[in-house]
């Protein structure tokens, strides 16, 4: 009886023991620290707490809810990445905001720099066009007077007064003298030329369809070229009756009748230095004591006219080389013209040149400037054409 009953005791024991382990904590060692790999492939691995069978544990843990619960959620992750870098993105856009403002304001200054040293050069170059165009229309009136009284000017007067201002007027092409002469005069006019003025064989003719000089058809009244300085270089315009010819015609009795000066072109005057555009000015002189306050009256007291023919080209050229300085800066002269009895397309570029430069004549002719250029402009009246001087800037890769 005694041996049984120290059995039963000893069997208690081991029992409580075993409870004992499996309630028990283990401490971890240092192997521990390391997740070990499931002996079996029902196992599932705890950290810190080795393996187990999936049955045996109270909570069912499946494959990445340990990877899951470590993540933050995304309104968490997201206000704690927003909280994070907050401070550093609005520093970035306020520099990136102060940045833009600076680059505009650094070209808005730039702009109106360019603009206002445009303005200034621009400003210069066309009075000085103008005023070279000014100059040549009253070098036309000057010469007006001399054959206004009641004894006109002779040819001897012609050229002195054209090799006085010739030098300062280098597009002047020639000064012309053309006579009132009734058609019943013209023999008496001709031999005055060969005795008077020493003009051999002068006669008045005009030209035929082949540009051939030739008689001049019968008409009540003439105006031919009687005087013409420089002689050198125009002898063959001498005698020419400029009546004969519809254009200038149209132009020379519009002046008449307005008492006012008329002006025509000619497209291409060959010279030199290749075709200009030719400025041909036509001043009415009438007699002194004759009144002509009508249109009547003007045509009665008409002796003649003082023309003046220009090269554009030069005119303008020697006035922006005297009295300018380089500049970025292209000039045009659009003639609007006078409609389409005249026979020139209108508008008319009458001059284009790159300002005091010397270059830029390979660039196109444009009539409108581009959209991204500087322009000024004025608007001038050559005795009855309207002009529009312009200066349009040109970058320098244009240049």
């Amino acid at each position: 009886g005694g041996r049984a009953t120290i059995m039963k005791a000893r069997a208690r024991v081991i029992r409580s023991r075993k409870k004992t382990t499996q309630t028990r904590t283990p401490r971890r060692t240092n192997t521990e620290n390391r997740p070990s790999r499931p002996s079996n492939p029902g196992d599932v691995v705890v950290p810190g707490r080795g393996t187990g069978k999936r049955a045996a544990s109270p909570v069912e843990i499946r494959p990445g809810d340990s990877a899951r619960a470590k993540r933050p959620s995304v309104p968490a992750w997201f206000g704690q990445t927003f909280n994070n870098y907050a401070p550093a993105a609005a520093a970035a856009a306020v520099g990136i905001l102060l940045t833009i403002v600076a680059v505009q304001f650094v070209d808005e200054r730039q702009r109106i720099s360019a603009r206002h040293e445009f303005d200034s050069q621009a400003e210069h170059h066309l009075a000085v066009v103008s005023k070279a165009i000014d100059r040549s229309v009253s070098v036309v009136n000057a010469a007006a007077g001399f054959f206004s009284g009641s004894r006109p000017a002779d040819r001897w007067t012609l050229y002195e007064f054209v090799e006085e201002v010739r030098p300062l007027h280098p597009g002047l092409r020639s000064l012309q003298w053309l006579p009132r002469v009734p058609g019943d005069q013209r023999d008496r006019y001709e031999s005055r030329a060969e005795r008077v003025d020493g003009l051999v064989g002068f006669r008045i003719v005009e030209r035929d369809s082949q540009w051939q000089r030739v008689p001049v058809a019968p008409r009540d009244e003439y105006f031919p070229v009687y005087y013409v300085e420089p002689f050198a270089g125009n002898e063959d315009v001498l005698g020419e009756d400029m009546f004969a010819y519809p254009a200038y015609r149209t132009v020379m009795e519009a002046a008449r009748d307005s008492g006012k000066m008329g002006a025509t072109l000619h497209r291409a005057i060959e010279t030199p230095t290749g075709p200009q555009v030719g400025l041909l000015l036509f001043q009415p002189v009438f007699r002194n004591a004759q009144p002509t306050e009508t249109v009547a009256q003007r045509r009665e007291a008409l002796v003649g006219f003082v023309t003046g023919m220009f090269l554009v080209g030069n005119l303008i050229d020697a006035a922006l080389r005297e009295y300018t300085t380089p500049a970025w800066i292209d000039i045009y002269v659009v003639d609007a013209g006078k409609g389409a009895a005249e026979g020139i397309d209108a508008p008319y570029v009458v001059y284009y040149g790159a300002a005091a430069l010397g270059g830029g004549a390979d660039r196109p002719v444009r009539i409108e400037p581009e959209p991204d250029q500087l322009v000024s402009r004025v608007n001038r009246q050559i005795a009855d054409r309207n002009w529009t001087i312009s200066a349009r800037s040109v970058t320098k890769t244009e240049g």
